[in-house]
């Protein structure tokens, strides 16, 4: 399986965990499971917003497409990265986008 391929794959299995380094700050999209579906999070200091979907391809789809709406052009940089935990997340969630 080629490289694009096994990236296509991995959006539709795990669930999307990122920071995104923007000139408004730092971008959460994070997609989590919840008693509904799947939720697709996404939020920085002057934005945020939750969306639940049937399934995590949707979530993660939704999430990268809206980061993509958004901050169209942007490139990632060092400061950009996946977040292995939502602890990761949760020290900069001016929203309380994450709730246990």
């Amino acid at each position: 399986m080629d490289k694009g391929a096994t990236v296509i794959m991995e959006r539709l299995t795990v669930p999307l965990s990122f920071i995104h380094d923007t000139g408004d700050g730092p971008v959460h999209l994070l997609v989590k499971q919840s008693n509904h579906g799947w939720q697709a999070l996404h939020w920085g200091h002057k934005v945020g917003g939750a969306w639940t979907f049937s399934s995590i391809a949707e979530a993660n789809e939704h999430a990268l497409h809206w980061f993509a709406e958004l901050y169209h052009g942007h490139s990632c940089s060092s400061g950009c990265g996946s977040v292995n935990t939502i602890a990761g997340h949760k020290s900069d969630d001016p929203w309380g986008m994450i709730r246990d």
